[in-house]
């Protein structure tokens, strides 16, 4: 990733966006086996002077470089000073192994303690500027109205979709995909609203609404799951060929997981495509599973069950 865009990087949010598309790349042309057992679906770089780069290129590596100068410099001994620093020390520290980005608590300790080692720097004003107090209050005070509206309005939306979400049995599948769709502007970049519309889209089979707004999954947080639903839209709606390279991009990114290649094997079987599905279906059925559950019993059952008489004859003649 890093090589792709080393001077602009992928932008805020990049590595969530991009990185599951390079994973299935990477483990498709140059994965090991051991690679592809362990890779799972990832969004979190646990490395945060890595995610910087990748995110805004050389210009964040330059910026976390001097973030680290002015932490590492800071000569003040008082014990509010050196509090301060040890909080930034510890938050650099957590970023090597972690994500201290994703937990915001942690972000503002680490922006207090930045402040209070800015503030015990200057010992002196150095130059006063004149200001209107009233226009000062006045600006400060349209602000924090401002930020209230905003907040209020983001809180109604997370209450109006967890209301949705608890009345899935007694709301019809039209009121509920309206309501839904209601919220879209407005939780645009809220991954788990994505993912909620779209898993309710697919329950109820909307497949035209559904290859729509998924868009917006994969922008946000792609993984297997989603091409998985997406493969099983394109199926729906007679698009074979691009429910099966759906299918084998969730497969590419997670080779260890099934579903995806059960998926292949049964859009194979619906096509005709016998040998291929067999090929695939012994492949489940014979391989270590990583994680064995209960969806995975019932994978190996419908694939027994369906493929039968043609895996006694692959395994003769293996």
């Amino acid at each position: 990733m890093i090589k792709e865009k080393p001077f602009s990087g992928f932008g805020p949010h990049g590595f969530n966006t991009y990185y599951m598309h390079f994973q299935g790349e990477y483990l498709q042309e140059k994965g090991t086996i051991g690679d592809k057992q362990l890779a799972d679906n990832n969004h979190y770089v646990y490395n945060e002077p890595l995610r910087w780069i990748v995110e805004y290129g050389i210009l964040g590596l330059l910026l976390y470089i001097g973030i680290l100068y002015i932490i590492f410099s800071y000569k003040e001994r008082e014990i509010r000073s050196l509090s301060a620093k040890t909080i930034c020390i510890a938050g650099l520290i957590w970023g090597f192994f972690s994500y201290p980005d994703q937990a915001f608590p942690i972000l503002v300790i680490i922006v207090i303690a930045l402040a209070e080692m800015s503030n015990r720097q200057k010992k002196y004003i150095i130059k006063q500027f004149s200001y209107n107090p009233i226009l000062l209050k006045a600006v400060i005070l349209i602000a924090i109205v401002g930020e209230g509206l905003l907040l209020i309005k983001m809180l109604r939306n997370q209450r109006e979709l967890y209301q949705i979400s608890q009345n899935t049995i007694n709301k019809a599948s039209e009121k509920m995909i309206k309501d839904l769709s209601h919220l879209e502007s407005a939780m645009r970049n809220e991954t788990v609203f994505w993912i909620y519309y779209c898993h309710t889209l697919d329950k109820y089979q909307k497949d035209t609404a559904l290859l729509e707004k998924i868009i917006n999954w994969e922008r946000l947080h792609p993984s297997t799951h989603t091409y998985i639903l997406k493969g099983d839209a394109f199926q729906r709606t007679g698009k074979l060929k691009d429910a099966e390279v759906a299918y084998w991009t969730a497969h590419n990114m997670v080779p260890s997981r099934q579903k995806a290649r059960y998926k292949l094997a049964l859009l194979y079987h619906r096509q005709g495509r016998i040998p291929e599905a067999v090929e695939l279906a012994n492949e489940i059925l014979t391989e270590k599973v990583k994680v064995y559950g209960f969806e995975t019993y019932e994978m190996h059952r419908e694939l027994q069950r369906i493929f039968e008489n043609q895996l006694k004859k692959y395994s003769l003649k293996e």
